[in-house]
């Protein structure tokens, strides 16, 4: 027959030296302690085991429990458990909150919505499951992002492979480098964010057309948001080897160009036209003022523009 006593009940002969009093509060809110504890221990392998490591670690907070407090045991497990998570996970929880209910003025404040949502997902996940919290949690954070991006992930795919299916699969390829770097990323702003998302994407679709169009000559042109340019060449499999070697060398003198531009400049052109990002994602991203970006830009394609002006007269 199951143990009847409320959480303070039970803490309280806990408090009193009732040694069975603790496996029925972990029983009762076994997926909060579970994430609780995984945040404790440093390297768990997995979530039973870490549970058994930070079993101690939790157990003391209770013999302390403030029971003339008025504090419901409950609210304040889920305090405790939600502060562990953003302590070891910062990150990954922004990127999750701003995903599902973002606090507009501040995206690094978690509103109420979002952290009770997050709560939510605790209490009702299946960690037996799981082999690691943080697993557990990559996945959950994943899932909101392609939730809230995927069209546009898919948009920034379409507009360079012009193909509904390879799209699709541009899209999927980018959700998996997501995956693998999303602990890793470090959140700053929504802004930023969404200029790592382009960029992991139109990445994955240049390499993915030059490897479908690789025998082929496409000469990509698409009016980006800012009613800007972006151009790609891909050689041409049925021209000769000796035009060939001209689209080699005429790719080679475009990238000795760029390369010989200021670090600043070019760091401005590669992410404007290899990586589609927009002004105000890449101010952003290199800290920089709109207008500084611009400026740098104009330099930028006037240098191109003149070192290059033989190669574009042939």
């Amino acid at each position: 027959m199951g143990d009847n006593r409320s959480d303070n009940e039970l803490i309280r002969a806990f408090q009193d030296g009732d040694e069975d009093a603790p496996p029925t509060l972990f029983e009762r809110h076994k997926n909060l302690f579970v994430v609780w504890a995984s945040c404790l221990c440093a390297n768990p392998e997995n979530i039973s085991d870490a549970f058994e490591q930070a079993r101690e670690t939790i157990v003391e907070p209770l013999r302390n429990f403030d029971l003339e407090g008025n504090i419901d045991f409950k609210i304040w497990l889920m305090e405790v458990t939600f502060q562990s998570v953003c302590e070891r996970y910062k990150n990954l929880v922004l990127v999750w909150a701003n995903r599902i209910f973002p606090d507009s003025a501040n995206p690094q404040v978690i509103s109420q919505d979002a952290r009770k949502a997050i709560l939510d997902q605790f209490n009702t996940a299946d960690f037996s499951v799981e082999t690691s919290f943080e697993g557990w949690l990559i996945k959950a954070t994943l899932n909101s992002v392609v939730e809230k991006h995927k069209e546009q992930i898919y948009g920034w795919a379409i507009r360079i492979c012009r193909n509904h299916d390879d799209a699709l699969e541009i899209s999927q390829e980018a959700f998996i480098a997501i995956w693998r770097y999303l602990a890793r990323h470090k959140y700053n702003n929504e802004t930023a964010f969404k200029a790592w998302l382009k960029t992991i994407t139109i990445r994955k679709a240049i390499n993915f057309v030059l490897e479908r169009d690789r025998l082929r000559t496409v000469y990509y042109d698409a009016v980006d948001e800012e009613g800007d340019t972006l151009s790609m060449e891909i050689p041409d499999p049925n021209s000769s080897p000796e035009e060939r070697v001209i689209e080699q060398e005429r790719g080679h003198v475009i990238r000795q160009a760029i390369e010989s531009l200021p670090d600043m400049e070019k760091k401005v052109i590669k992410r404007r036209y290899l990586e589609g990002l927009q002004i105000k994602e890449i101010a952003v991203t290199l800290g920089l003022a709109e207008g500084t970006v611009k400026a740098h830009l104009d330099h930028a394609k006037a240098k191109l523009r003149k070192q290059l002006e033989p190669l574009l007269k042939n």
